[in-house]
């Protein structure tokens, strides 16, 4: 006898059926820049911003960069924080200053490098209960601008699979490195996955046993044929109060990591706690199997 005891799975469900809602790998962008807002993902070269702040500005005015960083393809809302590791630096100058000012993901001020000027970076200073991948860089005009003044944002160390969304205020973004859309190679980068790691995400797709359960647990991809034709009639049981259906799929290895193969539902057995099979496990016929839960 075959007792399944562990499995990877990619689960998800509607409240009235089941429908595969994914996509083919994603194609996102190593670098796009309009006037007040621009993405881009770390590349072999650090990722740089050039802002322009006009000639106009009274005293005391402050220019806004607003930097949410997290990771590429991340779907969930409110985004998980990215913990940026120390070594990740924002790097801010302006032209016609030779230093520059440097801030690691705690953030920090800086009131000695540029003239006149007051340059403060702070991780969710726009929202200080849940700062997540959000940081505020600050620059104060202390005494206006008479001239239009250019500054750079590099973020350097930014690690793999990250994403970064940057907004101004009171400044317009004239130059991003690196643009243009993903490909092969370093230049530009290779296109990061939207699809959970492991798994080769399908297009949308909607089986036939949608109609019977709440939920699908499926750990193999691409998904085997229509099966229903055949449905063991337990399926079409009434869902007792207070339970969900839950289709899982199996793909069962022997020790030696070989398939198990078709034809061999009748040795295999599935430990449920808190719930009970609905009849028994089924043969898809391609080496993998399904048992409604």
């Amino acid at each position: 006898m075959i007792v399944l005891r562990s499995y990877r799975v990619w689960a998800g469900g509607m409240a009235l059926g089941m429908m595969f809602i994914s996509v083919d790998r994603a194609v996102a962008q190593s670098g796009t820049m309009m006037s007040q807002t621009a993405t881009f993902i770390n590349a072999a070269t650090a990722p740089s911003i050039e802002l322009e702040v006009a000639g106009s500005k009274s005293a005391n005015t402050t220019t806004k960069i607003f930097i949410e960083v997290g990771t590429d393809g991340a779907s969930a809302s409110p985004p998980a924080d990215p913990n940026l590791p120390p070594g990740v630096r924002f790097r801010v100058s302006k032209t016609g200053v030779a230093m520059v000012s440097e801030f690691t993901p705690t953030g920090g001020a800086d009131n000695t490098t540029f003239a006149n000027k007051i340059v403060v970076l702070t991780k969710g200073a726009e929202n200080p209960g849940d700062p997540r991948g959000l940081y505020v860089l600050a620059i104060a005009h202390l005494n206006g601008t008479s001239a239009a003044e250019t500054w750079k944002v590099e973020i350097t160390n930014l690690p793999a699979g990250h994403r970064t969304v940057a907004s101004i205020d009171q400044g317009v973004f004239k130059v991003l490195t690196p643009t243009g859309v993903c490909g092969g190679g370093t230049t530009p980068p290779p296109c990061p996955g939207a699809c959970p790691p492991g798994y080769i995400c399908q297009r949308i797709f909607r089986p036939p046993w949608d109609e019977l359960v709440e939920v699908v647990i499926w750990p193999k991809w691409p998904l085997p044929g229509p099966p229903c034709l055949s449905c063991p009639p337990d399926w079409r049981q009434p869902v007792p109060d207070g339970f969900d259906r839950v289709m899982v799929g199996l793909a069962p290895l022997l020790r030696e990591n070989a398939p198990l193969g078709p034809g061999r539902a009748g040795d295999i057995k599935v430990s449920i706690d808190g719930g009970q099979a609905v009849g028994p496990v089924f043969d898809v016929g391609d080496g993998s199997y399904m048992q409604l839960v």
